[in-house]
């Protein structure tokens, strides 16, 4: 009886080991998942442009993926509006608060937008109505380059529902790196 009871004992301790061992690569897939999840982009601009404002109308960030450190920077001079330049992210951002809301943008991004069909899209009538667009832009690890223009106006009907929810979000978030 005695020696049974090692044998149950000593099975459910292997069996146990094998579980936690289970766990931990479990953790470790999921880790590295959410690794290759992040990677599938180079950079991702993101930003809001209301074209009836007196400052601060164009806020815009770009961030670029590097392997050590995501970057994170930002053009507030309103650049988006001049057609004959481009983008000048002349602000860098260091807090790692803000880091954290841009990675959060980037995992918010649907894949319907991640695989559509054209490289430029426009969803709605972005600041037809004096309530400002938003913008993104990213580079796939590829090199594809996509360019959105989003409108958040709920009645506007050729945007896709996760392209709606997304632009809600893209919108809380920036007011956030703006403040």
């Amino acid at each position: 009886m005695k020696q049974a009871l090692n044998i149950l004992l000593l099975i459910l301790t292997f069996v146990s080991c094998r579980n936690e061992s289970n766990s931990e690569l479990n953790k470790a897939t999921s880790d590295k998942n959410l690794e290759v999840e992040t990677s599938k982009y180079r950079q991702i601009i993101f930003g809001r442009y209301c074209g009836e404002c007196y400052e601060n109308c164009a806020p815009m960030f770009r961030l670029i993926m590097n392997k050590n450190k995501p970057t994170l920077t930002a053009d507030f001079e309103d650049t988006y509006f001049n057609l004959e330049s481009r983008l000048e992210f002349n602000t860098n951002i260091i807090q790692e608060e803000k880091l954290k809301i841009a990675n959060e943008i980037v995992e918010k991004i649907p894949e319907a937008l991640y695989k559509w069909k054209t490289d430029k899209e426009r969803f709605g009538c972005p600041d037809c109505t004096d309530g400002c667009g938003y913008y993104l832009e990213f580079i796939k690890k590829n090199g594809d380059l996509k360019i959105f223009d989003l409108d958040d106006f709920e009645e506007t009907e050729n945007i896709p529902k996760k392209v709606l929810e997304f632009t809600h979000f893209l919108a809380k978030r920036i007011d956030k790196l703006t403040e």
